[in-house]
């Protein structure tokens, strides 16, 4: 039985933080509502697997590539920039192993982007992951 209360706790998500050679981190431009045209880091909800094992089908889902978590980076918490319901997010630091990224449905572009010159329209709570990756490199801070 599923109580009403139930029905709003968060849903959890992991996401993988790509950079490239230069240091630029790659970001998706979602071709799906919501935040349809945002850009993203990629990654998506986890299903029945474990964190790791979703950020693998994620990226692969989204990008056509096979990619690797290699480090956590942070836990953060997107109570009110999701308009399907609150999620917990988990973002690790990772790396293509092989392919070539390509466009998919759920998503219409790919960039790398300087961390210091991210665009204007960014979704969820992204913004705020992207400039604590500018300030601590080495993982998310505790506030």
């Amino acid at each position: 039985m599923i109580f009403e209360e139930e029905k709003i706790y968060p849903r959890c998500s992991a996401n993988m933080i790509i950079f490239d050679a230069a240091g630029n981190v790659l970001l998706t431009k979602r071709g799906v509502e919501p935040y349809k045209e945002y850009w993203v880091i990629p990654g998506g909800h986890i299903k029945r697997e474990s964190p790791t094992d979703a950020v693998r089908r994620e990226i692969h889902e989204e990008l056509n590539v096979q990619a690797e978590p290699t480090r956590l980076y942070g836990v953060y918490e997107n109570l009110t920039n999701d308009p399907r319901r609150p999620t917990v997010s988990i973002f690790y630091i990772g790396h293509i192993v092989s392919g070539d990224i390509e466009a998919t449905i759920e998503v219409s572009e790919t960039k790398f982007f300087s961390l210091h010159d991210l665009p204007d329209k960014i979704g969820f709570n992204h913004r705020r992951i992207l400039e604590d990756i500018r300030k601590f490199p080495e993982g998310q801070p505790l506030k």
